[in-house]
């Protein structure tokens, strides 16, 4: 059995919001923000057979993990597969994750507001795909125009069905690892 590893950004190892054309600094004081207790903790960038949306579509996801005591609320936070543009897709408002819990987020650029006019498939739906030739994913924190990244995740060339994941669930200090995907559960070994 082989393992690989895959690598994990800290909000200081990958550029994010560097708007130099438009005259923002992308070292913007952001002190002021406290960053949310949140992290991807897996991904699936080519879902073939192992779950499926709603809609019985085998889409990709983003899972995200709440390593914090308590309710952490989506309003704020974003997700997105370009370091240029942070705040990609904002997480629906109104809407948290509990202490120690996951939540699933479909990368089927299906949230409904694309040219297609096709109807939303719900509020889980990222506005882009996952790359199997790899990408980054990055959850950004923002707030009255200051944003901090929370997590980013760097990855190369995808097989089918098979996730990168935390281990144990939250943990920041290990890359990920290559495994059974675990969608919404605890990350085994």
């Amino acid at each position: 059995m082989t393992l690989l590893l895959l690598l994990a950004c800290t909000s200081t190892d990958l550029a994010v919001g560097d708007d130099t054309s438009s005259g923002k600094d992308k070292d913007t004081d952001t002190s002021s923000l406290e960053r949310p207790p949140v992290v991807i903790n897996e991904f699936l960038a080519f879902n073939d057979t192992i779950n499926s949306d709603a809609a019985g579509e085998f889409d990709d996801w983003v899972e995200l993990y709440n390593t914090g005591t308590s309710i952490v609320q989506f309003d704020g936070l974003y997700l997105s597969d370009d370091q240029d543009e942070p705040l990609k897709w904002a997480l629906p408002t109104g809407q948290g994750i509990d202490a120690g819990g996951f939540a699933l987020f479909w990368a089927d650029d299906d949230d409904g507001e694309g040219d297609s006019g096709a109807p939303s498939q719900g509020d889980r739906h990222l506005s882009f795909n996952l790359a199997r030739a790899g990408e980054s994913i990055i959850l950004t924190y923002a707030v009255a125009g200051d944003s901090v990244m929370v997590d980013a995740i760097q990855y190369g060339t995808q097989q089918p069905d098979i996730s990168a994941a935390r281990h144990p669930d939250g943990n920041e200090d290990q890359p990920m690892e290559y495994g059974v995907p675990t969608p919404e559960a605890t990350n085994g070994p």
